[in-house]
């Protein structure tokens, strides 16, 4: 009985070990190769982070192949908006990119609800007249931090009140 126990921990450790050396051999060309691994598209869209591709983690690859897929289905009109808004992005300072990371944040982790009724809001907004949007920026830009805090009161009082 012991022999049987020694001779399959023996086998355990030596499939342990084959799977970890196959791992290590077989990942490093794929990691090597995995910019190649993207199609040319792909490629012509994440340029700017070639260089940096090796080192960057997992999850922010993925992601950029999701932005690389998503870019491939945009007309040539959205794709347009979308290097607008990379370069209004880029030309930030690095504070406001943090405050507006945090904001996303903080979105994300409201419930889904409140992220629907702020994306009705929104919509509701940019379908307003260009005329209408400005008069109601420059209001909101005006107001003092205790105007603002009022405004944004009554507004969840009026929406506890539906």
């Amino acid at each position: 009985m012991k022999s049987n126990l020694t001779l399959r921990d023996a086998s355990i450790h030596r499939h342990f070990i084959l799977m970890l050396v196959s791992i290590l051999c077989f990942s490093l060309p794929l990691e090597a190769q995995e910019w190649e691994a993207l199609d040319e598209e792909q490629q012509a869209v994440l340029a700017a982070v070639k260089e940096r591709w090796p080192d960057l983690p997992e999850e922010k690859k993925a992601r950029l192949r999701k932005v690389a897929e998503r870019w491939k289905s945009m007309t040539p009109e959205q794709q347009g908006r979308a290097r607008e808004r990379f370069q209004k992005w880029r030309e930030l300072e690095p504070e406001q990119r943090a405050a507006l990371r945090e904001r996303v944040r903080k979105f994300r982790e409201l419930p889904e609800e409140d992220r629907q009724r702020i994306r009705r809001q929104f919509q509701r907004f940019q379908s307003l007249p260009e005329s209408r949007k400005k008069v109601l920026r420059e209001r909101w830009q005006n107001m003092s931090d205790e105007q603002r805090q009022r405004v944004r009161e009554r507004a969840k009082a009026r929406r506890s009140r539906e």
